[in-house]
């Protein structure tokens, strides 16, 4: 509705195209992409060429709406209007590795960094593109540049790198950085980097201190600090040398075969797994499935990576207790599940109150099934089953094809092959549950 009132009110009022990009450009940096959008279509549309506006909708059409092969034909027509405009060149080499043209991608994105090698903005899509398809060692070379980034979050911290090197009589300090989910994906590491070193520090984010605590007994582990200075918790030994915890996988995860065939490498608190074995058992009998359906945020992608409650009805009309894994949770969502005939939805806002408990939970649990969000990290991090309901076009952590993921042995995709169309993956989860449950004994 309020595209089209916007859409009514344009078609009526004067424009200055100039104006109306920077306004688009300002929505764009507000993440505000659908008012973007509605001003950048005319803008496209324009005679001469509006090299930049069609940039700039190609980008947010393909990344916001998935419409690829549409964002590359405007992308192409900026670079043909202005072929010095570098960001249409590197949008157009992300763009055309998300449609799988690899080839063609990655030529775009190596001639622009043979031009300019410090352009980072450009090594970190090379980055993400080669991780995307399983080429780590690359990958992993070029994530560095994630440290120059205009977003990036400066270190305070001034001790000497560390390069991996075998240092028995040095303390590290591992940085935290980046999100919940990708700062337990990158814990994987931490095990053996303490094989290495003397003694270990390590940053997290607040949910995660517990879990690692539990994981390492003869380490430092806390939050990071607000400011700059020596976490609290640190005080009381040196520090010889640092490391930010996404450039762990440099080191240790460099091929295939380099990412262990884990079991789980955090660990939830035995007490409360042991109340939440009591509360699935009083649900009686059938399996136990932990359910998450909304993932992400405007700024990354949430559109793409959510499926709304009616279409997971097949799955919850299955003879089995799902319960409620999504944090933030609406009620009008919830009802929605309990209006589902035949379904069995638990919601228990205590298992929610904070990411320990919730950990507890997954433990106690038969099944995990999620949406791309921190939960599915989670619960492979604990070396319990979980299902991914993955989008067409997901984020690099997930791989572009496949049924399974390097980090998480315990995990198993189910692709989208259409963006927006979940109907299909739903019912391909819905048969594999109901082949689960004829081989699993309920707990």
């Amino acid at each position: 509705m309020l595209r089209r009132l916007w859409r009514g009110w344009r078609g009526q009022a004067p424009t200055d195209p100039e104006a109306d990009f920077r306004r688009a450009m300002g929505h764009f940096e507000c993440g505000q992409f659908d008012l973007a959008i509605v001003l950048l279509e005319p803008l496209a549309e324009r005679l001469p060429v509006f090299p930049e506006a069609c940039n700039l909708l190609g980008l947010l059409i393909a990344r916001e709406q998935a419409r690829f092969e549409e964002g590359a034909m405007l992308v192409r027509r900026a670079i043909a209007a202005k072929p010095a405009l570098r960001e249409a060149r590197a949008n157009l080499g992300w763009i055309l590795t998300e449609l799988g043209e690899f080839n063609e991608g990655m030529q775009c994105l190596d001639d622009l960094l043979q031009e300019s090698p410090d352009d980072h903005e450009v090594r970190l899509m090379r980055a993400t593109a080669n991780l995307k398809r399983g080429v780590f060692r690359k990958g992993w070379r070029d994530y560095e540049a994630r440290h120059h980034s205009p977003t990036a979050i400066a270190n305070p911290y001034p001790y000497p790198l560390w390069d991996g090197r075998p240092a028995p009589q040095s303390t590290l300090l591992v940085v935290a950085e980046q999100g919940v989910g990708d700062q337990i994906m990158f814990a994987s590491c931490l095990g053996e980097a303490r094989k290495r070193v003397g003694g270990m520090l390590v940053e997290c984010h607040p949910h995660l201190v517990p879990l690692l605590r539990r994981a390492f007994p003869g380490d430092r582990i806390g939050a990071r600090p607000e400011g700059r200075g020596i976490p609290g918790w640190g005080d009381e030994g040196k520090i010889d040398l640092q490391i930010a915890i996404g450039s762990l996988p440099q080191i240790f995860r460099n091929d295939w075969e380099e990412y262990p065939r884990h079991a789980g490498y955090i660990a939830a608190d035995p007490e409360r797994v042991l109340y939440w074995h009591g509360r699935l058992r009083e649900l009686g009998p059938g399996l136990k499935v932990g359910l998450s359906w909304r993932g992400g945020t405007v700024g990354t992608r949430r559109s793409l990576r959510s499926i709304e409650p009616g279409t997971l009805a097949p799955l919850l009309r299955q003879p089995v207790h799902f319960i409620n894994l999504q944090y933030g949770s609406s009620e009008p969502d919830i009802s929605a599940f309990g209006a589902i005939k035949d379904a069995k939805f638990v919601h228990w806002p205590d298992a929610l109150g904070s990411f320990d408990e919730t950990a507890a939970l997954v433990v106690a649990l038969d099944l995990v099934i999620s949406v791309c969000t921190a939960i599915i990290h989670l619960a492979g991090a604990l070396g319990r089953p979980v299902w991914i309901l993955t989008p067409a076009t997901p984020e690099w952590r997930y791989l572009s094809t496949g049924t399974v993921l390097p980090w998480y042995p315990s995990a198993r995709l189910f692709r989208q092959k259409r963006a927006f169309e979940w109907d299909e993956v739903v019912e391909r989860a819905a048969l594999a549950l109901t082949e689960h449950r004829l081989h699993m004994s309920p707990k």
